[in-house]
């Protein structure tokens, strides 16, 4: 994890600095007053194995099972990752689409959201697929396997291509490393697109995934590959406190300090009419009450930031010594209970959704499980350029795979996947 902690020094400085600046955003977000919403937004997790049951959910959905007994409701997502390369008992290959996992993730009633990393899974260093190889075509036959096996799976599901692009020479694929640029970037993602596109996989629903703005963060506008080419966008963030293992000058900071700039620029100047997707969020417990700064976010999210449709706990030890996970207090997970027994947050009834890219929830409809996400279907878009970067990003791990199947994350990949 020493490439995250690199980052994070540098963006947690600047996020206390930000925060005067989420007060002002926070006075331009206007609540909705009136009686309890319907299902509006989707929530999850990044479940780890933290019920001793061996691999993290969806390798292991007995996880998912104990996390939902835990908090008291079915999660309508459920987060995880898979690198381009990895290696397993001296065997190195590119790991194929998780077939498997998305499928376990469906029958629990539960939308998968995967996050794909052009990189390797073992040595983030190591400039595996550059962008412009990407972009240029050098790796479209893994591409298109992919694509393929995508629309060959059948159903909808969230995509994460390579995400938190505007943290500059952090994940191979930023711009700044080995020479990126963030016009290399945008090629790469949209020949990944067009690729997909080209296979026919219209049941795949693009999020493209900032990490929360900074200073010294790459301008969103230079990373970001247009709104054909992006059906939802994203946001990564973390209430770092003051634990003993947090970058120096970290202090606490609230939801909407941490993302309000950012949900500011994407709403009124990067992606106006995008649906968003908080793919990473979590608090520590040092430096205060992490079970007052769950449920004030769960509760702001709804009525402050209706743009946010979907949302996703980090639940999982990341190998940074952070109390990240919801079993680091009683409070805490008695605060995420009660938060997201809320009648805004749905349950996981969608294990027979179809059609194309997902939508968010409409609460003025009579829910089912028919019709709680109403999905495009048809030809999508098809633009040109290229993409194909490397690298993981911090919340998602590898699933090291054979030809044949997908296996659990490695602990290696566990320790740099924060």
């Amino acid at each position: 994890f020493t490439p995250r902690f690199r980052r994070l020094a540098v963006v947690v400085v600047a996020l206390a600095a930000l925060a005067g600046a989420a007060a002002q955003s926070r006075a331009s977000l206007r609540a909705n007053p009136g009686k309890a919403p319907r299902p509006s937004v989707l929530w999850g997790a990044h479940i780890g194995d933290l019920f001793g049951l061996g691999s993290e959910a969806p390798w292991n959905m007995g996880n998912a099972a104990d996390f939902s007994k835990q908090v008291g409701k079915r999660p309508s997502l459920i987060e995880f990752g898979v690198w381009w390369w990895g290696c397993d008992s001296g065997t190195c290959r590119l790991n194929p689409f998780p077939a498997a996992q998305m499928s376990a993730v469906r029958r629990f009633g539960a939308i998968p959201v995967l996050s794909w990393a052009s990189g390797d899974e073992d040595d983030q260093a190591d400039n595996r697929f550059p962008l412009q190889g990407i972009a240029s075509g050098a790796y479209d036959s893994y591409i298109l396997s992919w694509a393929r096996a995508a629309k060959a799976w059948g159903h909808p599901f969230f995509f994460r291509f390579d995400w938190e692009m505007n943290l500059p020479s952090l994940w191979p694929w930023s711009p700044g490393t080995a020479g990126n640029t963030a016009a290399e970037y945008v090629a790469a993602w949209r020949h990944v697109h067009d690729l997909f596109v080209q296979a026919g996989a219209t049941n795949v629903t693009w999020v493209w995934c900032a990490n929360v703005v900074y200073p010294a963060a790459v301008p969103l506008a230079q990373v970001y590959p247009g709104p054909a080419y992006v059906d939802w966008v994203s946001l990564d963030g973390y209430n770092w406190g003051t634990h003993a293992n947090a970058p120096p000058l970290s202090r606490w900071l609230s939801f909407s300090q941490i993302f309000a700039p950012s949900y500011s620029a994407l709403t009124t100047r990067i992606a106006p009419g995008k649906p968003i997707l908080i793919a990473e969020m979590a608090s520590t417990e040092s430096g205060g009450s992490k079970a007052n700064w769950i449920a004030n976010a769960y509760a702001e999210i709804p009525r402050v930031f209706p743009r946010i449709k979907a949302v996703l706990w980090m639940d999982r030890n990341n190998g940074d010594g952070l109390d990240w996970p919801l079993s680091s207090s009683a409070s805490a997970v008695a605060a995420f209970r009660a938060a997201i027994s809320a009648p805004a947050y749905a349950s996981s009834e969608f294990s027979a959704i179809s059609g194309g890219a997902i939508k968010p929830l409409d609460p003025t409809r009579t829910l089912t499980a028919s019709s709680r996400i109403a999905s495009t279907s048809g030809s999508r878009r098809v633009a040109a350029h290229g993409k194909r970067s490397r690298g993981a990003g911090r919340l998602n791990p590898s699933s090291r795979t054979s030809a044949l199947s997908t296996r659990p994350p490695s602990e290696n990949a566990r320790r740099l996947l924060t």
